[in-house]
């Protein structure tokens, strides 16, 4: 039987550990387990996950701590689709909102007016589709080169919508030494090619390989398979 860690088991600071508990997050799942120490000492971490796991709040809770509110965009997050920008933003909003930190969301498929409310604030979190971030980074509307932690959410969706060129362009907009998150449900030529060119160093995980999609956060799940490794 496997048994979940509880958060405060993760090393995480004991604001952000007030808050999980305040919005009932119990145990981690099995992604946020194996993600959040690596991305807490500062590693580069490619990962396949299936949707429902808990990754997003595995790449929040890594780079969360880090965050100066004093700053700008300090943690870009990148998806392939306006619906799962959206979704995205919702649970970084939940969690960043209560440690002080302010989230935005740009996305094709809206009038440009829509996104000035983002532009125009003062935004510590950053969650966009490709064209329509580097539109905006292009027309100085908004700034990432001191970006230190950047996200790359459904590379092998991302890069079979062609967005593989816009997220090269993205990583040499940002901070030369910012930290990256890649997950992908699938590991596809593309998705290998752009982890050997962008991100030679990295630990690469296989998790949860079996987790069915309709996992909840309140729900312990514990599926073990020889295919979960880290490498």
């Amino acid at each position: 039987m496997c048994i979940m860690k509880t958060f405060d088991k993760l090393g995480l600071k004991k604001d952000i550990l007030n808050v999980l508990s305040s919005l009932k997050f119990k145990e981690a799942t099995e992604v946020q387990e194996k993600i959040v120490p690596l991305a807490l000492k500062g590693e580069n971490v490619v990962f396949t996950s299936r949707t429902g796991s808990g990754k997003t709040l595995a790449y929040a809770l890594g780079y969360l701590g880090k965050l100066n509110k004093k700053l700008g965009v300090q943690m870009l997050i990148v998806v392939p689709t306006r619906e799962l920008c959206i979704q995205v933003g919702k649970e970084m909003q939940k969690l960043a909102e209560h440690l002080g930190f302010v989230t935005g969301m740009l996305y094709g498929g809206r009038d440009l007016v829509g996104d000035f409310k983002t532009t125009k604030r003062k935004i510590h979190i950053l969650v966009g589709t490709p064209g329509r971030l580097i539109q905006h980074i292009n027309e100085k509307n908004i700034k990432v080169g001191d970006t230190a932690y950047l996200v790359y959410d459904e590379s092998d969706q991302m890069f079979d919508h062609g967005f593989y060129e816009d997220c090269k362009y993205i990583k040499k907009r940002v901070s030369n030494d910012a930290q990256i998150i890649l997950s992908s449900a699938t590991i596809t030529r593309k998705v290998e090619d752009f982890i050997e060119r962008e991100i030679p160093n990295h630990t690469y995980l296989e998790v949860g390989d079996l987790i069915p999609k309709n996992i909840t956060q309140e729900k312990i799940y514990c599926e073990k398979t020889e295919k979960q490794r880290i490498i």
